[in-house]
């Protein structure tokens, strides 16, 4: 017994393609209904961090990005302070370091 299934290939007409693209549709509104998050989008990891008690020292972030790094955004700090880069790290290493020109300053990091 043969049975024929329809793919994109053998679409006859207009009919076919919506029934083709219409449990698709379905799963993509139900996706978007129940709400893609920014991680759901892009490799990216939200970290929290305390910089050291000493300003402008190295701190070691372990990220679980599974690559290296593109950058990071500090997206919430707990006071007016600059994050930068510090001591570069291995290539393909999981951790990346900071330095911060405030001590003690909590940080929110997006890695990416």
């Amino acid at each position: 017994m043969v049975v024929n299934q329809i793919n994109i290939t053998n679409l006859s007409d207009l009919t076919d393609l919506i029934r083709f693209i219409n449990p698709w549709l379905g799963q993509v509104t139900q996706a978007m209904s129940n709400g893609v998050t920014f991680q759901d989008n892009i490799r990216a990891s939200i970290i929290k961090v305390t910089f050291p008690s000493t300003a402008n020292q190295n701190l070691q972030v372990i990220h679980k990005l599974n690559a290296t790094p593109v950058g990071y955004l500090p997206i919430r700090l707990s006071s007016a302070a600059t994050v930068y880069d510090g001591v570069s790290p291995a290539v393909g290493s999981s951790v990346l370091n900071l330095k911060c020109t405030v001590a003690s300053v909590n940080v929110t990091l997006l890695v990416f």
